[in-house]
């Protein structure tokens, strides 16, 4: 079961439950990265998990600057992480951060978009709502349609 001789299991938590920085933690209300190991931060801000880029205290600019630059690369990855470039495929301005399946895709989008335009009655569609949505959803609302949203090939030409 993963309980050692003295009743805690593991991953450090006893028989009667989570061990008291397992609790603290999970009491956090979020997390505050810190250059330094600053233990007063825990006793100033017990809702906040302090979590230091390196053990003990920067104590010269060079360790701070290290660990400011180790701190901007995290933060830049995490960004990286929980960004997509799904919001933006209509945007033509980020269009050079799309692959070739992307552009394909966007140039199909674009063909809709201007299908659309073409048969008006479409807009009473009871589907037309998520047809909207989609399109607002990838960086285009309806109402604002991008100049470019022509297709650069007819569809004649791209079925030869």
């Amino acid at each position: 079961d993963g309980a050692g001789a003295d009743g805690a299991g593991a991953d450090g938590a006893g028989a009667d439950g989570p061990s008291p920085g397992e609790a603290r933690r999970a009491a956090a209300f979020g997390t505050a990265l810190t250059l330094s190991d600053r233990p007063f931060m825990s006793e100033l801000w017990p809702d906040l998990e302090c979590v230091p880029m390196s053990s003990g205290v920067a104590a010269t600019d060079n360790e701070r600057a290290a660990r400011s630059r180790m701190l901007d690369i995290f933060l830049d990855r995490v960004c990286y992480l929980v960004t997509s470039t799904m919001e933006h495929l209509l945007d033509a301005k980020f269009s050079g951060s799309f692959g070739e399946s992307d552009l394909q895709l966007r140039e199909e989008l674009l063909w809709l978009l201007r299908a659309l335009e073409l048969e008006p009655r479409c807009e009473r569609a009871a589907a037309f709502s998520l047809v909207e949505d989609m399109m607002r959803r990838l960086g285009c609302p309806m109402a604002e349609r991008p100049p470019e949203y022509k297709p650069s090939i007819s569809r004649d030409e791209s079925s030869g």
